[in-house]
């Protein structure tokens, strides 16, 4: 029988000079064989044979380590050695080693192709043995693999390690090889015919492109080349009939865009690919292949507004992509003519791409996705058609150090952000993995930036985690965005929902983190965003999120319409606003109106915080402006409590209910004619007395001493 390893690789020679000297571990697995082998044939290994497996698992009436063979089943993977345990009449038997052949016949009767060879053995076949195989016809391309027992299909390398050539496994040849990994390695070798065949066809091939190679050099027109040209390219003449030196600044990236199978390969600009630097069938197709085999930069060539790049479906931009746009759309006047500019076209195929509540539809249509950390877009536009609008412009799945800049502008209804990072995604996530097993996701959402830009759709920015309640969970085995979010800055930018229904924003926060509370994500910062609401009911909506922070900025609703900014008394934290305006914009909290508006009417800047403190969320006013601090509806909260009662308040006057009720007062001297208070109320005077109001109204008089 063979072994693997066997006495001959564990204890081979090595070069001269320096001896192999064997690994132990290598000894201890050949050694293990040894025993294997003894330990059967000394406990009656052949003593025991059964034609199948069935038959043998039947049979129980013999001692424990007694060892049996399978020889004849017709399912192959059952022949071998078996161990009995268990004492006689119970137990089982456990296959242990393979039968004692050194070489195996396998047949091959055509049930393949000549390049997809079936073939057949009664015996496992394995890399410990050698293989017998004949040849039913002849292959006609390279390379050809074999298969055993319907298993893995196997390449088949020459005994030199190659493919064998078209032709070189001929119809009742005899070949015979080993099982190495994932080729079948022939002892034998191909025929010879067909290899003094290929090397005619390669010396007839390198003499063509000889011949091609000295004429097109003997037409070319090339101009003389200085030490002043170092750095500079050649590009061809205006008249076309020659070259000429040019800087490479001065290079573009020009296509004939009438249509996506007309464009041709102009330039490139630098070391920078350019797209239009790959074929494909149109766009997308292009655009793929690009990625595919350039990773890195892409250099998008400006367009026709009226010609754009169409997208027909989803396309994952693999890790460190970096998309650079040039121009920049006009979605003011249309004065631009020309862009990077990307539409959606048709319905796309609508996938899953979120995990928010685990009840999720295959509903979504993102354009670009970022397949990895590191994913960036620069200057270019997207666009999604009405007719049947995309779900998502940019889509960020828990990936880091991601984001755009360079007056990217994402326009059109999608229905649910133009930008959209996504929390529900993690590298623990197995059921979003599964779905899209090419994107590489992270801990969490870090390092994100966001520049200058122009996004519309029903919410123009989503940040959106899961809505599962985290008060129990478990941190270490958390899967939706467990890293949580931080370091994340957005830089200016024309937030612009479209649309009046409640799910639309300006902004939109919500995402659960695991903890003792149904704590948030947290860690986004806005320096002058501008939130431009239109009629939607948000200008920003927090639910699930802390530590956010504005600086600056200008938002507002047209004259007529409000937008709020809503918050959740308990789920969110930390909201600061400091400096910038925001008009027709109260501060909404669990949906009802606080009382509170983010401009107070006098051109001042706000600021405000949301803080939870022993489950009860606290919000002090404009009190820089005198304002009042009330509950958010009547007759509830409190000051305080018994755990953590205030040191010291500093009123004139407390007031039991509304102005009709009792009031405790302080005067200095006799109130009465003096201090104006309701019947019942009390009043503490500085001359040591106190004063009970037993008549005279609301008025100031009817004051009798109580205690002198």
């Amino acid at each position: 029988m063979a072994f693997s390893p066997n006495a001959e690789t564990v204890f081979a020679d090595g070069p001269f000079g320096s001896p192999l000297q064997p690994a132990k571990s290598e000894i201890r697995a050949l050694l293990a064989q040894y025993e294997a082998a003894i330990d059967a044939y000394s406990s009656g290994a052949g003593s025991i044979a059964k034609s199948t497996r069935a038959l043998l698992f039947a049979d129980l009436a013999h001692a424990a380590d007694v060892t049996a063979w399978v020889y004849a089943d017709s399912t192959v993977a059952y022949n071998g050695i078996y161990r009995k345990s268990g004492a006689s009449g119970a137990g089982s038997w456990t296959l242990i080693l393979p039968l004692p052949f050194s070489f195996i016949i396998a047949s091959d009767v055509g049930a393949g192709t000549p390049n997809a060879i079936q073939a057949t053995t009664s015996i496992p076949v394995s890399s410990s043995a050698l293989v017998w195989m004949n040849i039913f016809e002849a292959n006609t391309a390279s390379p050809v693999t074999v298969s055993f027992n319907g298993g893995t299909p196997l390449t088949i390398k020459t005994n030199a390690g190659n493919n064998v050539t078209a032709g070189g496994l001929t119809a009742g040849m005899i070949v015979m090889g080993i099982v190495s990994g994932s080729s079948f390695r022939l002892v034998s070798d191909q025929a010879s015919a067909a290899i003094v065949a290929a090397a005619e066809a390669a010396q007839a091939a390198a003499e063509a492109a000889q011949g091609a190679a000295e004429a097109a050099v003997s037409s070319v027109n090339l101009p003389i080349i200085t030490v002043a040209d170092a750095g500079k390219a050649l590009a061809v003449n205006p008249a076309g009939d020659g070259y000429e030196v040019k800087p490479t600044g001065e290079l573009t990236a020009v296509a004939n865009h009438t249509n996506a199978a007309s464009r041709e390969i102009r330039a490139r600009y630098g070391d920078i690919p350019v797209l239009l630097d790959w074929s494909g069938g149109d766009d997308q197709d292009r655009l793929l292949n690009a990625l595919a085999t350039n990773p890195g930069s892409l250099i998008i060539p400006a367009v026709d507004l009226a010609t754009p790049y169409e997208i027909e479906d989803t396309v994952i931009l693999p890790p460190g992509t970096v998309l650079v746009g040039q121009g920049m759309r006009d979605v003011w006047d249309g004065n631009a003519d020309k862009a990077s500019f990307f539409r959606a076209v048709g319905a796309a195929t609508a996938r899953r791409w979120t995990d928010i509540d685990g009840t999720d539809a295959a509903d979504d249509t993102p354009m670009f996705v970022a397949g990895g950390n590191g994913v960036r877009f620069k200057g270019i536009a997207l666009e999604t058609n009405s007719d049947t609008p995309w779900s998502m412009g940019l889509f960020f799945p828990c990936v880091k150090r991601c984001g755009y800049d360079d007056d990217v502008s994402v326009d059109g209804p999608w229905t649910d952000a133009a930008v959209y990072l996504d929390m529900t995604w993690s590298d623990r996530n197995t059921t979003l993995k599964a779905l899209h097993p090419t994107v590489q996701t992270s801990t969490g959402m870090t390092e994100f930036r966001g520049g200058d830009a122009y996004l519309r759709g029903v919410r123009s920015l989503r940040i959106q985690g899961t809505t599962r309640d985290p008060s129990a969970a478990d941190p270490n085995t958390w899967e939706w965005g467990w890293g949580g979010i931080s370091d994340t800055i957005f830089n200016g930018g024309q937030y612009r929902p479209l649309g009046a229904s409640a799910s639309r924003a300006c902004i939109w926060l919500d995402a659960a983190l695991p903890g003792s509370t149904a704590l948030a994500a947290s860690g986004v910062t806005f320096n002058r965003p501008a939130l431009r609401s239109g009629v939607s009911q948000y200008m920003a909506y927090f639910d699930r999120f802390s530590r956010v922070e504005f600086f600056g900025g200008y938002g507002e609703a047209p004259s007529g319409e409000l937008a709020q900014w809503r918050l959740h008394s308990t789920r969110t934290t930390e909201i600061s606003v400091w400096g910038g305006r925001y008009v027709r914009a109260p501060i909404y909290v669990d949906g009802v109106d606080s009382g509170q508006t983010m401009e107070n009417g006098q051109g001042n800047h706000p600021s405000f915080y949301n803080r939870t403190w022993s489950g009860k969320g606290f919000f002090p006013g404009r009190v820089e402006d005198g304002g009042t601090i009330r509950p958010s509806a009547a007759s509830t909260g409190a000051l305080g409590n018994t755990s953590f009662p205030f040191a010291s308040a500093n009123v004139d006057q407390i007031r039991l209910g509304d102005n009709t009720k009792p009031r405790l007062m302080t005067a200095v001297g006799n109130p009465e004619g003096v201090v104006s208070a309701p019947v019942g109320s009390v009043c503490l005077s500085s001359n040591g007395t106190q004063y009970r109001k037993t008549g005279g109204g609301s008025g100031s008089t009817g004051w009798v001493v109580m205690v002198v």
